[in-house]
């Protein structure tokens, strides 16, 4: 399991990756300026932070700072950033993929929570609705024990009682 997982990352970090050098070379070809090549390196980021999370996007985003001092600021085709701009442009890019992906994993758990709690709810309905349809010449206890461990997948302890599976 962890192996696929680092497999996965790996992957999509290379998958980012490629999608930055493409868009560098697509404004380049262009002659895109700063402002716009940033602005596509800038949409990139967040997508990526949406849909992957923070590593893929920061990694992303430091290349996308390095290709954008490169290709884009002066002094051309050289690493060195003289400007306090282009210090600023890493702190955003850096900023963009924390908060997103931040953002993107509270939606992601606030909509597990929400299905785990209609799960519940639905299972708590089909519980009442049943107990409703109980055959009163029965003993009542016997038949509301079987109804809660079939409608709830609740199965026994050795002690007696009764343990929900969820």
């Amino acid at each position: 399991m962890q192996t696929r997982t680092i497999r996965d990352t790996a992957v999509r970090i290379a998958a980012g990756i490629l999608a930055a050098l493409f868009m560098t070379w697509v404004a380049y070809r262009f002659h895109f300026n700063l402002s716009s090549a940033t602005s596509i390196h800038l949409f990139l980021v967040t997508a990526i932070a949406l849909r992957w999370g923070f590593l893929e996007a920061s990694i992303v985003s430091l290349l996308s700072v390095a290709c954008l001092d490169y290709f884009f600021t002066q002094p051309l085709f050289a690493f060195y950033m003289t400007d306090s701009h282009d210090w600023l442009a890493l702190i955003t890019f850096e900023s963009v993929a924390l908060l997103v992906s931040r953002l993107s994993n509270q939606v992601s758990r606030h909509a597990r929570d929400s299905e785990m709690h209609r799960s519940h709810l639905q299972k708590l309905y089909e519980l009442s609705q049943n107990v409703l349809l109980l055959d009163r010449h029965e003993p009542v206890d016997q038949q509301l024990a079987i109804l809660i461990q079939t409608t709830l997948q609740a199965r026994e302890w050795p002690y007696g009682t009764l343990m929900t599976s969820t």
